[in-house]
């Protein structure tokens, strides 16, 4: 849920991910508009929020699995999105987290990917450009099958970390950054089984 004010005036705007597709719902004064539906590449199984553009509106984006790509919307103020070209990525993008990571005051974007089956996975790191684009600053590749990532910077020293649950590793992986580069460390913590979130 996104909460905005504007004019005195409250809207939340809950969104869906669906097969295929986003689906926002506007909630002005006491009641439900509409729904409002965009496409999205195939298989979106994350969505994420945030100010891409530094304007004050809550922009989304959505990891696009078996579309190998992320789509991107800028919000326009009143729950509404304009759609921008998406990102492709050579991997599945499976989630999504936005973060500070290279010092800047563009949002970054960190997303979890793998190939069909999960033979392969890894962490993509895009430095926000500041207006809804993105470009590519590393690929690292990750031991485990990292799903649901979130940032924080967990051991203090300034630089944003990652985590995300290991599914059939029945653990998280942490990766963390001991300088302003890559490649990141990868720590282990053992959870109950398959962890999802």
């Amino acid at each position: 849920m996104i909460y905005r004010k504007r004019a005195l005036k409250a809207f939340f705007v809950l969104f869906f991910v669906l097969p295929g597709s986003v689906l926002a719902y506007r909630f002005a004064s006491s009641y439900f508009e509409e729904p409002l539906l965009y496409s999205t590449g195939d298989h979106p199984l994350d969505v994420v929020a945030g100010d891409l553009n530094r304007d004050g509106d809550i922009d989304l984006l959505t990891a696009n699995r078996d579309g190998r790509s992320i789509s991107v919307y800028l919000g326009n103020g009143d729950g509404s999105l304009t759609e921008l070209d998406p990102i492709e990525t050579e991997l599945g993008p499976t989630s999504l987290t936005l973060a500070y990571y290279d010092g800047d005051f563009d949002l970054d974007l960190i997303a979890t990917v793998c190939r069909p089956g999960c033979t392969e996975n890894a962490i993509l790191i895009f430095r926000g450009l500041g207006n809804g684009q993105f470009e590519t600053i590393a690929m690292v590749s990750a031991s485990g099958v990292p799903y649901n990532i979130l940032s924080a910077d967990f051991d203090g020293n300034g630089l944003v970390d990652f985590a995300a649950s290991d599914y059939p590793g029945n653990r998280i992986i942490q990766f963390m950054r001991k300088a302003d580069s890559v490649p990141l460390e990868e720590r282990f913590l053992k959870t109950g089984r398959r962890p999802i979130a």
